[in-house]
């Protein structure tokens, strides 16, 4: 029998005693703080998730999924710097670049040839490795130390390596202005090709709109508000609003050749659109299709690939399609080669923003239009027309 001090002293402990709740194993905690993040940035997560098990696996030997192996904090890291350097330095690693991984299969096969490696950028490769230490927590508990003595150093290689060999990407996206735009939108023929209609649309809604690429290609028809003189999109999460609080866009009906609305509305109608995403690739024509265009001028609507899959699920463009088309379309307006080269997704975007810095609307109308949360960013861009309108340099003359 207890004596009353060891049941006094017993009573005490169990008081204090700290109580422990692990979140890292609950599924529903999990999945909701994935949710929390876009669904494109969830799917490169993903993405880049998958083409590190399917390395590790080959070439490390374990799946860092399964819970039958003890992995430690340490190996974890050196992992990730192993796969790192892999792909920074293995000609076999090229298998793995700008492919998607995110299939039905359980495994990636990585070809074994030997092709000259292809570099990754240094925002890629960050990229990775926040995918992968964002899924060490969630599969293993395992919270990886980006800030480790030897992925610190590896990356420091890279980035000097690039450096030397002048690779880094240091030249910002060219940003395609009024003048551009226009120059691209007379280059597309004025017919009822669907290619032509669908492009001529993505182009103006993505420049008037002041989207980033993945909120335009995140768009969907119930997204849009028609009204006689003008159309409001609803951006229903971005990049700055993870949490999907959503901002709506309003943009103008002035009608003619450069019109975001009447564009879009043609499209709209024409493609038989009238659900899901806005803008989907299109193969090319048959012969017979070829055919029946040039005598009838009717483009067939068999060649919108709205759906992927067996599930059904439409499926937008991807962004590595929405590029091609910018530089495929400033390629027939012939733009310098220069200009090509660095058009990106952010092209349309930064060169909206451009434009209404060179009409002087003021820092805070630009961001009221771009969505952006901080104000400097948004002087990023006004900062050299400032200095060239206010420094002394540009105004004393020696005579």
């Amino acid at each position: 029998m207890l004596s009353h001090l060891t049941l006094k002293k017993a009573v005490k402990l169990e008081k204090n005693k700290e109580i422990i709740i692990n979140l890292d194993d609950d599924v529903n905690v999990n999945k909701l703080k994935q949710s929390a993040k876009s669904r494109s940035t969830r799917t490169k997560y993903l993405g880049d998730w998958k083409k590190f098990v399917a390395y590790t696996e080959q070439y490390l030997n374990f799946n860092p999924e399964s819970k039958e192996i003890r992995l430690s904090k340490e190996n974890a890291e050196k992992s990730l710097v192993k796969y790192v350097s892999w792909l920074k330095e293995d000609s076999k690693a090229k298998d793995l670049k700008g492919k998607s991984e995110i299939t039905n299969r359980k495994h990636m096969k990585i070809d074994q040839d030997n092709s000259p490696p292809i570099n990754y950028k240094i925002s890629t490769l960050t990229r990775k490795i926040a995918s992968i230490k964002y899924y060490f927590k969630i599969h293993r508990g395992i919270t990886i130390n980006t800030k480790n003595q030897n992925l610190v150093e590896v990356l420091d290689g890279i980035k000097q390596e690039y450096k030397d060999k002048d690779e880094t990407k240091t030249k910002k996206a060219y940003e395609i202005i009024k003048k551009d735009l226009k120059r691209l939108i007379d280059s597309i023929p004025e017919d009822e090709n669907l290619t032509n209609i669908r492009d001529k649309a993505l182009i103006l809604l993505g420049w008037y709109s002041d989207c980033r690429r993945s909120e335009i290609l995140n768009l969907e028809f119930e997204d849009l508000t028609f009204e006689d003189d003008y159309f409001v999109i609803k951006i229903r999460y971005s990049k700055t609003d993870q949490g999907g609080e959503g901002d709506e866009k309003p943009l103008p009906r002035h009608g003619g050749k450069y019109c975001p609305y009447d564009a879009l509305k043609k499209w709209l109608e024409i493609s038989h659109i009238y659900s899901g995403p806005l803008f989907y690739k299109i193969r090319k024509q048959t012969i017979e299709e070829k055919e029946k265009y040039e005598k009838e001028k009717i483009d067939s609507i068999a060649r919108i690939q709205k759906q992927a899959g067996k599930n059904g699920i439409k499926k937008s463009l991807s962004d590595a399609r929405f590029v091609w088309i910018l530089k495929n379309r400033a390629k027939e307006a012939g733009f310098e080669e220069w200009k090509v080269e660095n058009i990106s997704g952010h092209s349309l975007r930064r060169g909206f923003i451009t434009q209404a810095t060179i009409e002087n609307f003021s820092k805070d109308e630009i961001k009221l239009a771009s969505g952006h949360t901080d104000i400097r960013t948004v002087e990023t861009y006004t900062n050299i027309r400032d200095k060239k309108n206010k420094s002394p340099a540009m105004f004393i003359k020696i005579e």
